[in-house]
């Protein structure tokens, strides 16, 4: 199941309309005023029940074999204990009565409009999918043989272009050249070859410039 922001948001009304048809009113004491982190709040009052409905974003580490860094917006109905003391009511004191969790597909943020959101299963298996793409684009990524810059047609020409291509290299002699070498980039639907190269500087510390020199996209 595909979630989008505006059905958290009608999600969270008919929670809403719900408790007011159970007799909940909007609860404004200045009690409970401040925010503490989450993304949206409000509370309501019954008698003498309190409770919170409120959205509050997760980030959860999981294990290697499917989602190392997972986003999670949850949406809970919280009450608190009938003998809690008449002071700032902080969400982390109230019992979670009901917690719907949204998981964020992709590497989204929960706090993004656009944001698009999951239940576990599905996002669990997009999350596969996407760590299953990037290993097999690591297989098609390779790094080439370090180019001999001990020629000096070889060592001029790797220069020219860094100070053609490269803002930070518009200076760099063919003396301050430390290295060189071409990497072949397969891993994505372009076909690239990129420049890097190591220019040592005055104070003795070496920077790194990179510029991509070939990109063709890929067939089919």
């Amino acid at each position: 199941m595909i979630y989008t922001r505006n059905d958290i948001e009608l999600e969270l009304n008919k929670i809403l309309a719900e408790k007011l048809a159970e007799g909940f009113v909007v609860f404004t004491s200045r009690d409970t005023a401040g925010h503490q982190g989450e993304v949206f709040k409000i509370f309501l009052r019954k008698g003498k029940t309190i409770g919170v409905l409120y959205l509050d974003g997760e980030r959860k580490i999981y294990n290697n074999e499917w989602w190392r860094n997972g986003e999670v917006l949850h949406l809970y109905w919280a009450v608190y204990p009938a003998d809690y003391p008449n002071r700032t009511f902080w969400l982390k004191d109230a019992e979670v009565v009901t917690d719907k969790c949204y998981y964020v597909l992709g590497r989204g943020y929960y706090g993004n409009d656009d944001t698009c959101f999951a239940d576990e299963e599905t996002a669990k298996e997009a999350d596969q999918k996407r760590y299953n793409r990037s290993m097999e684009r690591q297989k098609n990524f390779k790094a080439d043989p370090e180019l001999n810059i001990s020629d000096p047609a070889v060592r001029k020409k790797v220069v020219d272009i860094l100070r053609r291509h490269v803002k930070g290299a518009k200076w760099m002699t063919y003396k301050s050249l430390v290295s060189a070498k071409l990497r072949h980039d397969n891993s994505s639907r372009y076909i690239r070859y990129q420049l890097e190269a190591f220019e040592q500087l005055p104070d003795g510390k070496e920077r790194f410039h990179k510029v991509v020199i070939s990109e063709t996209v890929r067939e089919g």
